[in-house]
């Protein structure tokens, strides 16, 4: 089976991380590149730890946080001419909500990052899981055709023909097809885990995990989805919009003889920010709001002040459809995870009985005597690998099922793999 390598949509929620519109800051972090990794062969756990210092993304979060600290330090630093103004108490306000908005975007780019590494991670050994599969099912087809060839020659079964070798030979050819997708399949995983950590390109990255993990992990909805409408970087983000659009209705109140005023949008290009576009067809894919502010009101101060309030009710609207959002998104994610994992316990069972038939009718199959048919021992083969890799896919997308319900939650979700003895 071929080992497609599809980074998940973040549905649902945007991440136009309201960062942009913030003036924020949050506390000490590693910008400095590590060197790459020196050992032989790394966990899943040295991965993540690696990505979190040295991704791109993460240091891009955190450094739009240190520059909003910076920001609203800059305000409190105005001494004597901060004074002077009305207007800046309330900026310094706008500024410490914005520490918290851009605190939570830098720690929804850690789970994004960690739930990359995981994808990517399991995405390599599910691809070595189906190798296995296929090169053990070639074995098999090999040493049958083998067989099948022996038998003709002598002629000790008239039920076996040249017919059944060639219809061996053609389901060699098509295992040998489904060997090299899951190799290329390996090599784009890989490929992207590297990426996912921050690593520049180059040899493929040796894991020190060499068999697949299981986790006996049953999450607990109302803690997913509570964990969705209060941890998830966007909604706490979005919820700070709406504090810093409600003072921007007083900051337009205080000044007098204006016909025109700067508001916080002024200081940030929000509207630079790209909003994934909803689709409306075939899939159903529902689109996120993106927050608007001008960056001048013009007009007298109740009419500025009248339409930073119409803003700032837009500014809830935009937080509801945020959470909304969030909440199904991680509802969705539950669902997926209870079908697939109700398939692989099923899937499993199946593969674990069509294996036994298939290696019975194997061994019972005589080249001299006909009670066990050529054609029987091949359609119990075929079925044993198609649902073995039926199995191991419903296995995979379980797992993965797990991890966006961490990066979905919040954290509040966490994944725990159970590894196999053989595993580090």
């Amino acid at each position: 089976m071929s080992l497609i390598v599809k980074f998940l949509g973040r549905t649902g929620v945007a991440r136009w991380a309201i960062t942009a519109v913030f003036a924020g800051s949050i506390g000490n972090f590693a910008f400095g590149q590590e060197e790459a990794p020196k050992v032989s062969s790394m966990t899943i756990e040295q991965c993540r730890e690696y990505a979190l210092v040295n991704q791109p993304a993460v240091s891009a979060a955190n450094l739009s946080a240190l520059a909003g600290a910076q920001r609203a330090g800059a305000l409190n630093r105005l001494g004597i001419a901060g004074m002077l103004s009305r207007e800046v108490p309330i900026r310094k306000q706008q500024a410490s909500f914005g520490v918290g908005a851009t605190a939570a975007m830098a720690e929804q780019a850690a789970l994004d990052t960690t739930f990359d590494v995981n994808f990517t991670y399991l995405s390599i050994l599910y691809g070595q899981k189906q190798l296995a599969v296929a090169e053990k099912a070639i074995a098999d087809l090999t040493s049958l055709r083998d067989i099948a060839k022996t038998i003709v020659k002598e002629g000790t079964r008239p039920d076996v023909s040249n017919n059944q070798v060639e219809k061996i030979e053609v389901m060699l050819l098509a295992g040998q097809a489904r060997k090299g997708e899951a190799i290329s399949g390996i090599a784009r995983a890989n490929a992207a885990l590297r990426e996912a950590m921050g690593l520049p390109s180059g040899e493929p990255l040796k894991l020190a995990a060499v068999s697949f993990p299981e986790s006996k992990q049953v999450p607990n909805k109302e803690e997913v989805l509570e964990g969705a409408r209060t941890n998830r970087g966007e909604v706490r983000a979005s919820r700070a919009a709406i504090e810093v659009a409600r003072l921007e209705t007083r900051a337009q109140g205080v000044g007098f003889f204006k016909l025109q005023a700067h508001t916080f949008a002024s200081g940030s290009d929000l509207h630079s920010i790209v909003i994934p576009a909803g689709q409306r067809g075939e899939e159903y894919l529902p689109g996120g709001v993106a927050p608007e502010m001008p960056a001048n009101l013009a007009g007298k101060k109740r009419d500025r002040v009248a339409t930073a309030a119409i803003y700032s009710d837009r500014a809830a609207s935009v937080a509801e459809k945020t959470e909304n959002l969030a909440v199904l998104e991680a509802e969705n994610f539950l669902i997926r995870y209870k079908e697939n994992s109700s398939r692989a316990e099923k899937l499993n069972q199946a593969a674990i009985q069509a294996e036994k038939l298939a290696s019975r009718l194997r061994d019972k199959f005589d080249p001299r005597s006909t009670k066990i048919g050529l054609d029987e021992v091949l359609n119990a083969g075929t079925l044993s690998v198609s649902t073995k890799l039926d199995a191991n896919e419903a296995s995979y997308r379980t797992l993965l099922d797990l991890a966006a319900l961490e990066r979905a939650s919040g954290g509040a979700f966490r994944l725990a793999l159970e590894w196999p003895k053989a595993n580090p």
